[in-house]
């Protein structure tokens, strides 16, 4: 009969199985086994290549090290009679958890440094099959050293990190020392910087857009030297452009406008737009799937866009519009999630002034071709610019024989 109670101890770790209800405790807690590849690397690389190297690694040994109370208490203080001597034996311990093998080399009591190599580590050996340039290191190890240092010296700490993968084995050094900066402060940091990024990338949309659309004002060279070194400044030039400006998601949801765009559609200042649909500003469901058929797709394969169509203002009239659209991913096809950027110009009294112009060439023409008289008009060379029927029979020719030429034409 099979026991369905396993237990081992390793290194001092009790290791309990329980067949039955398909448990597995580690030191009394609850744990789990997976593969490193592809198991684990499956799990991880996705959320690498989504967010970044830097940022995976900073938030991982963050993680990490918030959870080494128990590391500490529960194995370091008990497993040894001195700080080193506990790190040791914990990394003994947690060894037989395929963590790695652990040593320490020059560890300086008085400045509090150390180097902490860890042999065949998990995350090394998950990375194995990647190419160097995909590998990231040991995040998680790290973390878990600077916490247990932090918990010992009551001090932040940062590691210096080095990896290496040899054909028999793999390892990596971490020398830690004394820092001002904590992982969560070089987070902070990290973040700023790439919330910066995304607001440089949008500067510089904006800024070829507006170029192409010859709006700047004649202030734009010292606004765009300013408007580089703040997001303040960023706002100024959009808030002021002289055309509506719209930042839409992927889904075609308006998260960022300037009070002209506003302006044009009748709302009271932009904060009132953020979060309508598209199809809220479109005179029809209809015309709103339509308008992002014949578009949308264009922008994803890199093709600006730029069309007059009829939008609908916030009291439910329609505005005659110019439109000019750019997909903020450079990629081909462009990943519309990532944005679109609209600029949008009041074409209303042109397309007013095209239809008068329109009109008055029709009632032009129909009162010319109603004159039973001879009718014709020349301009001071003697060229003929209008002419009716009557002229036509008259002379023996058509119009379109009869305009911009002159008399000797026809002798």
């Amino acid at each position: 009969m099979i026991d369905n109670k396993i237990n081992i101890n390793m290194h001092g770790v009790n290791i309990d199985w329980d067949l039955k209800t398909g448990n597995l405790n580690f030191l009394g807690i609850s744990s789990t086994l997976f593969w490193n590849d592809p198991s684990l690397l499956n799990m991880f690389k996705p959320l690498i290549d989504e967010i970044g190297k830097e940022m995976y690694c900073l938030q991982v040994a963050y993680s990490s090290s918030q959870g080494t109370h128990e590391d500490y208490n529960q194995m370091v203080k008990k497993l040894g009679n001195n700080f080193e001597e506990g790190v040791i034996n914990w990394g003994k311990a947690v060894s037989a958890a395929g963590w790695g093998i652990f040593e320490i080399e020059d560890f300086n009591k008085k400045d509090i440094t150390a180097k902490i190599i860890v042999h065949n580590p998990w995350e090394l050996k998950m990375q194995e099959s990647l190419s160097e340039k995909e590998r990231w290191g040991c995040p998680f190890l790290q973390g878990k050293i600077i916490g247990i240092f932090r918990h010992e010296f009551n001090h932040t700490f940062w590691t210096d990190e080095e990896y290496f993968f040899d054909k028999d084995s793999n390892r990596v050094e971490f020398n830690i020392y004394k820092s001002d900066l904590s992982i969560e402060d070089r987070l902070d940091e990290l973040r700023v910087a790439k919330e910066k990024e995304k607001i440089l990338k949008l500067r510089e949309v904006i800024d070829k857009e507006l170029k192409e659309k010859n709006i700047l004002i004649d202030k734009e060279k010292s606004l765009k030297t300013e408007f580089i070194k703040s997001e303040n400044e960023l706002q100024l030039i959009f808030n002021n452009a002289q055309v509506g400006l719209m930042y839409i998601t992927g889904d075609r949801k308006l998260i960022k406008a300037n009070q002209r765009l506003a302006d044009i559609f009748g709302y009271e200042k932009p904060d009132d737009m953020i979060g309508i649909s598209m199809q809220d500003l479109h005179l029809s469901k209809e015309k709103f799937i339509q308008y992002g058929k014949d578009n949308f797709e264009a922008l994803r394969l890199g093709t600006k866009r730029n069309v007059e169509y009829q939008l609908k203002r916030k009291n439910g009239t329609a505005v005659w519009c110019e439109l000019a659209g750019k997909a903020f991913d450079n990629s081909i096809p462009a990943d519309l999630n990532k944005g679109v950027l609209w600029v949008v110009s009041d074409i209303s009294i042109r397309k007013k002034n095209q239809k008068d112009l329109e009109e008055s060439e029709f009632l032009r023409t129909n009162i010319i071709a109603s004159i039973p008289d001879l009718l014709w008009m020349k301009d001071i060379s003697g060229k003929y610019l209008v002419c009716n029927s009557r002229f036509e029979d008259f002379f023996g020719a058509k119009k379109d024989e009869i305009l911009e030429k002159y008399d000797y034409d026809f002798l």
